[in-house]
């Protein structure tokens, strides 16, 4: 239910590519822009029958393929958009520039679907740098399910039956605060990572297992602050083949030591900043 719904990016596998076989050159990165019958909705009867489908409505999610036109985010479903095109004399039973259809199986959804994230490598919409050209995704934008006073008029979206608004307004501030402290991190880690390495190499090595603990620590962090800063603060982002976030990754290699484990509840906190400063 949270995969096959309006606006989630996902990859879709190729209709002719085996999914055993399938390299991560043959899955194509879209963003859903209808879909029927809405998981929501589903029945009994719609779960048994194994030859149920679904009929997707997608559009590309790179940033270079051709956007559908504005008025498709506006309907809440394929049959609406049609409705509303028939009374303005638009609709000529064609699939608008830019949207194309995909149908899946019920018992192959899981399979040839995958979720994805919105946003790439160094991509700076996810901090909101760029909220005020109106360049953030589809993704962002979420249905109105009740009045909110938050919310200024001048940014709602009106469709044809519901209101959309920027949910992103709501984390410029978190993210903003996280990524700047991550930097922060990152530099004060790489800067004791080459003086501990200097001192190592040319003030007489390393005298105890604490300085080559110290300098492992270091160099821990400081990939995953580099990790972190270039994906903009974005954990969920996923890499190639691989269907986890980097930054999660390397957090919870982090988090199983026993040091990682610690600074996470604040355990050692005063004794870090003592070592540290030494």
């Amino acid at each position: 239910q949270k995969m096959i719904k309006k606006r989630t990016v996902v990859d879709i596998l190729r209709d002719d590519v085996d999914v055993e076989r399938a390299r991560p050159w043959h899955w194509q990165r879209s963003i859903i822009v209808f879909s029927s019958p809405r998981v929501k909705e589903l029945t009994d009867e719609h779960l048994q029958n194994g030859s149920g489908t679904f009929t997707l409505y997608v559009a590309g999610g790179w940033p270079w393929s051709a956007s559908p036109p504005e008025m498709v985010w506006r309907a809440e479903s394929w049959e609406e958009f049609v409705e509303q095109q028939q009374e303005l004399g638009a609709c000529d039973g064609q699939l608008p520039a830019g949207l194309r259809k995909v149908t899946l199986r019920f018992d192959e959804v899981l399979i040839r679907l995958r979720p994805d994230s919105a946003y790439y490598w160094f991509d700076l919409r996810y901090l909101g740098w760029f909220y005020l050209c109106g360049c953030q995704p589809q993704s962002e934008y979420k249905k109105m399910k009740e009045e909110d006073h938050r919310i200024a008029d001048s940014e709602r979206v009106r469709g044809y039956s519901e209101t959309y608004y920027n949910k992103f307004k709501f984390d410029f501030f978190e993210r903003n605060i996280e990524w700047l402290g991550a930097c922060r991190s990152l530099f004060v880690d790489l800067l004791f990572l080459v003086a501990r390495l200097a001192r190592g190499f040319w003030g007489g090595g390393f005298n105890n297992s604490l300085s080559m603990l110290l300098v492992l620590k270091n160099c821990i962090f400081s990939i995953f602050g580099v990790v972190f800063v270039i994906s903009c603060g974005n954990t969920r982002h996923s890499c190639g083949p691989c269907r986890a976030s980097p930054a999660e990754l390397l957090a919870k290699c982090i988090e199983r030591t026993k040091i990682g484990n610690a600074i996470k509840l604040s355990m050692l906190m005063p004794l870090r900043i003592c070592i540290e400063s030494t």
